[in-house]
């Protein structure tokens, strides 16, 4: 990671989708210094020209032999106004009473289950992801490392990000596995951080249980779940408020949570335009399983399911959005395997902090020619569009 300040960049003039301070004229990096120069992006005109990108219908690991278009989340129809998947009737949601879900006590020690190689290249490299020491620091927080207990007891980790009293927005897959199979209980830690030589894991407010959780309709459609989509995106209720819980380290004030009007620390959740966003430096903060406590994951030697993917790191990329994957945010963020559901933000030179995706992956382009997969150039995130933060806060009560 460089030591050059991290991007930050100035609000946009107030519309009717954004408002918030006048823009600065100032950019806070040289040229010569920004990491993303044209010659290093993904995002080129020669790669995004319409012949040439991997995504066109022939190339596509979307093609129409594994997308009929029956099964496709994307097809004009449910994208229209009437009929759009954000519509409250098309929402799932699934709730756990406390006779029926194994909620007392925490889950049974496991071996992180590995998630399938080809979600493991998030990283672009190099790999210039720090390490968050201080999780109580804005926003990290309010970033949850999620405790995934599978029906086979093989225990999972994930990310969200806090957005309410009792509610934390995540990916749809960290939830269900590949074949739509939901967990058997979740529990979620804000601001854990990994042990250390000297120190155990730390969990400022313990770790909290969920009691629901809720996905859109058209996650669960087809012959899969779709993940690594538009559709990829989940809410997590919790059974009591964590906002409210007091934290010792900070004196005891209250926890908060990502946009609360009380002490949500200049941190939004609005939608921004697209327009805005492209070409802009976002972040991107989870919890990778390539770490073991607070050092990298010495694959020789291991780690046990209490220390692996319990440390934060955070890396900037910049974001763009392509044509052919609508709803979709594009980041050269470093990320791995276990951030999904990681929240993707923009930073702004006033210190106001807004929500603009949730991370699920990486972005996975075969080559139409030899079918072979093509180094990664970009991650994925759900685009929080006004029409996706619609869709969560009808999940919230």
């Amino acid at each position: 990671m460089s030591d050059r300040a991290s991007p930050v960049f100035a609000l946009p003039q107030q519309t009717a989708q954004t408002a918030g301070p006048a823009p600065s004229s100032e950019v806070p990096w040289h040229e010569g210094e920004a990491p993303w120069s044209e010659a290093e992006t993904p995002w080129s005109e020669a790669e995004w020209a319409e012949a040439e990108t991997p995504w066109s219908e022939a190339e596509a690991p979307w093609s129409e032999a594994e997308w009929p278009e029956a099964e496709t989340p994307w097809s004009e129809a449910e994208w229209s106004e009437a009929e759009a998947p954000w519509s409250e009737a098309e929402w799932s949601e699934a709730e756990w009473s406390e006779a029926e879900a194994p909620w007392s006590g925490p889950p049974r020690t496991m071996t992180l289950a590995p998630e399938p190689a080809d979600r493991e290249a998030e990283v672009i490299p190099p790999d210039d992801r720090r390490l968050v020491t201080d999780t109580l620091a804005v926003p990290h927080r309010w970033i949850c490392s999620i405790d995934i207990m599978r029906p086979d007891n093989t225990l999972n980790r994930g990310t969200g990000v806090l957005i309410g009293p009792r509610q934390v927005l995540t990916a749809a897959h960290v939830l269900y596995d590949r074949n739509g199979t939901g967990p058997q209980s979740v529990h979620v830690a804000p601001g854990r951080n990994g042990r250390t030589a000297t120190a155990g894991v730390f969990e400022p407010v313990g770790r909290i249980k969920a009691t629901a959780y809720s996905v859109p309709g058209a996650f669960l459609t087809g012959r899969t779940v779709q993940t690594n989509t538009r559709f990829d995106i989940a809410l997590i209720t919790l059974e009591k408020d964590a906002s409210a819980l007091k934290v010792r380290a900070q004196g005891g004030a209250p926890l908060g949570y990502w946009g609360s009007p009380a002490n949500g620390a200049k941190t939004v959740l609005r939608a921004l335009d697209p327009a805005f966003l492209t070409g802009k430096p976002v972040y991107a903060c989870g919890y990778p399983g390539d770490w073991c406590g607070r050092t990298h994951l010495d694959p020789r030697i291991g780690c046990s399911a209490d220390d692996q993917a319990t440390a934060q790191l955070v890396h900037h990329g910049l974001a763009t959005f392509p044509a052919p994957m609508p709803g979709v945010l594009l980041h050269t963020a470093d990320t791995f395997e276990g951030q999904s559901g990681a929240p993707v933000w923009m930073q702004f030179n006033d210190g106001s902090r807004f929500l603009v995706g949730i991370h699920t992956g990486a972005n996975i382009v075969i080559d139409g020619a030899t079918g072979r997969r093509l180094p990664v150039t970009a991650n994925k995130a759900v685009h929080l569009s006004a029409d996706v933060l619609k869709l969560v806060r009808s999940w919230m009560p």
